[in-house]
């Protein structure tokens, strides 16, 4: 019998918090000052609302800095410079929000565009006044809407009770029901309230080291300042207690014992060898090993199944060990060739190898559509300028302000007065829909910039390090016309779909001009080379900065290298080195927009 352990070791989460919606900025949970008065006045900001249609909205509710100052349309003056969170709600529309910054003496105005509210649904939104917290949203049916960890958040719902549940390690955990009524929006702020000297619970646990198959052992377990006990295999345990438990099959058992209190968990892990004589003396163990597909579908079930006269197998692969005979599934979550090695053993520590693989295929392109959207940054009121739109896998597309637009293409807009206007393009086909949102700045005076419009390329290129399909250059796509000298900030969309099995799905773009002239960018972070790293996760797309390059007029085309090409000179974003293996990346789209003359 092991001696009990007593062990404390603290669990300290961080999570990366994130905003959700469509506001610029978080709503605020408080106001500016404590007493909510406004310093000196300096400006002016004229507030109006319009359906997805073009109508004028009266009578929405505008909250500044989450205050209420009115209603739409509305001229809000005396405004002090600075950065404010508007909100805008009216019944049967979903919530919109932006930041504004007042600069100046200038008025500012702001025209919202609000999408109108599904049939039978209703708004909530939740403001925590703590980062990194965790929340918990469910149904009456105690299903799980939503887990999310940012401050603040909204959501369009089915009317009905709800509830939430917000916890943070060394805080009160909250936990509340809610009620959400159709065509309207509930508004939740939670606060927390921290725990004066929090303390972590204690918790020992003692297990034999080894036992026979059928044959009951003994566990035992002490626990302080915990609040509740979870241990493998011991259903309501209690804070402290004994328990026999039996295992029907050899091998080695681990047993975890969990301590939770307001604080965190602390947790212990201690293990059983389970043992039963059936290979002979002297002899290794047989054993039956196979996987039973050749190959399989990205995230589908790979069947392992094996059968010996050892008392335990072990495999790799994430598996373990096991008894001596069984099957079982396993996934993963990239691709490529996966190899499984089991070992059965015996008792006298003989022991049987046997080997098998199975292929796992590539992951297919998103099923949903791709859209992108370019326009200017700022255009002078009264003058009409270009949004350009593309898409892919979409079967309609619908953009802000253009009638019937078709799946790609170009339109001129004009608007008459000066404000910030958000723009947004959507794609749809049977897997749902995807929109992106840009933003265009109506100036009463010329623009600094001139109006160049951003220029987008469709390259889906793939390139690969070691690969024996894939070239590790590919030259030549394109071509885009630059008809305003300057520099170009160029994004590339980017399709990683291995996961993290590739983790160095890296590259750099090299400019060719129409004389062949190789253009190099201004922020290069590899020499004369602007690296972008690979980006971890599961298998996704993504935009990422491609470096800021100075164009001249006339045509270009984009040279796609993978890093493998410049790694052994500049090995600073090798990732878990040397790259040995086909390291794949693929490039959807570029898209070029005018940085500065």
């Amino acid at each position: 019998m092991h001696d009990i352990r007593r062990t404390a070791s603290f669990l300290i989460l961080i999570f990366h918090v994130f905003i959700w919606g469509c506001s610029k900025a978080p709503f605020p949970t408080e106001g500016n000052g404590g007493d909510g008065k406004l310093p000196e006045a300096s400006g002016k900001i004229v507030i109006s609302a319009t359906s997805y249609s073009g109508e004028a909205i009266d009578s929405a509710q505008v909250f500044w800095n989450s205050e209420s100052i009115g209603a739409t349309p509305l001229t809000y003056e005396k405004v002090p410079m600075g950065t404010y969170a508007l909100r805008i709600q009216k019944s049967g529309f979903e919530i919109y929000s932006e930041s504004i910054s007042i600069q100046d003496n200038h008025p500012v105005f702001v025209e919202a565009l609000l999408k109108q509210l599904p049939l039978n649904k209703g708004q909530l939104l939740v403001t925590i006044d703590q980062d990194s917290a965790t929340s918990i949203l469910a149904n009456s049916q105690n299903n799980i809407v939503d887990l999310f960890y940012s401050r603040e958040k909204s959501f369009v719902l089915d009317p009905g009770g709800y509830f939430l549940k917000t916890e943070k390690p060394g805080y009160q955990m909250v936990y509340v029901a809610l009620e959400v009524k159709a065509d309207s929006v509930m508004i939740k702020n939670i606060r927390l309230d921290k725990i004066a000297n929090p303390e972590l619970p204690e918790i020992a646990l003692a297990i034999p080291d080894s036992g026979r198959i059928d044959e009951p052992i003994l566990i035992s377990w002490e626990s302080n300042k915990a609040e509740k006990i979870d241990i493998d295999y011991v259903e309501n345990p209690g804070l402290s207690g004994k328990r026999e438990i039996v295992f029907s099959t050899p091998g080695m058992r681990y047993i975890r014992a969990i301590a939770r209190n307001s604080a965190g968990a602390t947790s212990v892990v201690d293990s059983v060898l389970i043992y039963k004589t059936v290979t002979p003396p002297g002899m290794a163990p047989e054993l039956e090993f196979s996987i039973v597909q050749d190959s399989v579908e990205f995230e589908q079930p790979i069947v392992v199944r094996w059968k010996s006269n050892g008392y335990q197998v072990i495999i790799d692969q994430g598996i373990g060990i096991r008894g001596p005979s069984g099957s079982e599934e396993k996934v993963f979550l990239n691709p490529g060739l996966k190899t499984f090695t089991a070992v059965a053993y015996s008792e006298n520590g003989l022991l049987t190898i046997q080997k098998d693989e199975v292929f796992v295929k590539d992951p297919a392109k998103p099923k949903l559509p791709i859209v992108a959207l370019a326009m200017v940054d700022s255009v002078k009121a009264g003058q009409p300028f270009t949004i350009e739109w593309q898409s892919q896998n979409a079967n309609q597309v619908d953009v802000d302000y253009v009638q019937n637009p078709g799946l790609n293409g170009k339109a001129e807009i004009i608007f008459q007065s000066a404000g910030r206007r958000i723009i947004s393009a959507t794609a749809y086909n049977q897997e749902g829909q995807v929109t992106v949102v840009d933003t265009v700045e109506v100036v009463s005076v010329p623009p600094s910039l001139p109006q160049v419009n951003p220029i987008l390329i469709t390259a889906n290129a793939k390139v690969g390090a070691i690969h024996p399909q894939l070239s590790q250059v590919i030259a030549n796509i394109g071509p885009a016309t630059v008809t305003q000298e300057g520099y170009y900030r160029v994004s590339a969309t980017v399709w990683y779909n291995s996961g993290d099995d590739q983790k160095n799905e890296s590259f750099f773009i090299v400019i060719s001009d129409e004389f062949n002239r190789k253009i190099y960018p201004k922020d290069a972070n590899a020499g004369s080379y602007k690296v972008v790293p690979d980006d971890p996760g599961a298998p996704h797309t993504a935009v990422r900065d491609a470096g800021l390059f100075y164009l001249s007029r006339g045509q270009m085309t984009i040279d796609l290298h993978h890093y493998y090409t410049i790694s052994k000179q500049y090995p600073q974003f090798i990732v878990d080195g040397p790259i040995n293996d086909a390291e794949s990346v693929e490039v959807i789209s570029f898209k070029l927009e005018y940085d500065q003359p």
